[in-house]
């Protein structure tokens, strides 16, 4: 076995663009060939030319490529964020306008608006006014 000083560093040529390339020897030996991660990248898809597929993402239909053995449904995180989220239609109980949004923050919602909410809304007690703000007069929700 050879052993280098520390810190030597020898020269390998790059599989891909057939660049020479500064590497230390163990990575050699460990099978280091690539002088830069988009030559890696282009040496993976090489490798996997027969495993990848053309798919369409359904949120921005773009063309994207993925693996056969585990297809990915959406082109980028952002797309599969919007595909999970749903959206649902609701009619509001006090003027009978349709409404929609996230599922999550319509779960308990019955008025489409917080004016909405205040005209049929709110109960009181006959004779007793409606909170409202000190600064702006507005009406404001029981606490």
């Amino acid at each position: 076995m050879k052993v280098y000083p520390k810190g030597h560093r020898t020269m390998a040529t790059c599989g891909i663009c057939g660049k020479l390339f500064r590497t230390y020897p163990s990575y050699t030996k460990r099978g280091v060939k690539h002088c830069s991660w988009d030559c890696k990248r282009e040496a993976l898809k090489l490798k996997h030319r027969t495993k990848i597929k053309q798919a369409v993402c359904p949120i921005c239909h773009k063309t994207f490529e993925t693996l056969i053995r585990r297809p990915a449904t959406y082109c980028s995180n952002r797309c599969a964020a919007i595909g999970r989220t749903r959206i649902v239609e609701r009619v509001c109980k006090g003027c009978g306008r349709v409404f929609s949004g996230p599922l999550r923050l319509l779960r308990k919602r019955v008025y489409c608006s917080q004016e909405c909410y205040f005209k049929n809304g709110l109960t009181r007690r006959k004779g007793e006014r409606l909170p409202r703000t000190r600064r702006t007069g507005k009406l404001t929700r029981k606490r």
